[in-house]
């Protein structure tokens, strides 16, 4: 297991087996790779999406 702490970049890159997690606190964003697949989870893009989904929430209720 090896732990990278990126300074200028603010991440947090976690390697263990075929498991890496690369925690990006600077993007707000957590990627998660195995030997088959990736994940990519946008904080930023999800506080978007909230903000949208509430804006249109209240939109929605005051008409």
């Amino acid at each position: 297991m090896t732990i990278n702490i990126y300074f200028f970049s603010r991440s947090i890159l976690i390697n263990y087996k075929l498991l890496s997690i690369h925690i990006h606190w600077l993007l707000n964003s957590i990627t998660i790779t195995t030997g088959l697949a990736s994940i990519t989870i946008d904080g930023l893009a999800i506080d978007e999406y909230n903000r949208r989904e509430k804006k249109l929430l209240s939109l929605t209720l005051n008409v």
